[in-house]
């Protein structure tokens, strides 16, 4: 388990991997480092208080948002909204989290060109 203290060293990595992406030959890799970085995410959600994860309230709910709607895995996409879910339920402070929760649910990011350009 993480404690609380190392969370200004973590938060900025985990957000580097959050948008992860190296291209090799002809294709690219890093979805397995997005998809673990959304569970870290959610994993966060059920590990600290509230007013440990304040300071990064805004920053989380940021990048995993644009991960939910802008990422080219359909399973990237729907860990990242998992993610979101879970911190608005458990946290209770991500901004506009039930709004946004509503438009951009597990089902909505499924498919790739509704989340590109129904779910901005």
């Amino acid at each position: 388990m993480l404690l609380p203290q190392r969370l200004p060293e973590v938060i900025p990595a985990i957000l580097k991997a959050l948008v992860y992406d190296e291209k090799r030959g002809v294709c690219s890799v890093g979805a397995h480092v997005r998809d673990s970085a959304c569970y870290v995410c959610w994993s966060f959600a059920r590990a600290y208080e509230p007013g440990d994860l304040l300071p990064y309230v805004d920053e989380l709910a940021g990048h995993l948002l644009i991960v939910t709607v802008f990422d080219r895995e359909v399973n990237v996409r729907r860990a990242a909204s998992a993610a979101f879910q879970e911190n608005v339920g458990r946290q209770g402070s991500f901004p506009h989290g039930i709004d946004i929760l509503t438009m951009c649910d597990y089902h909505a990011v499924g498919l790739r060109n509704q989340a590109y350009l129904e779910l901005r």
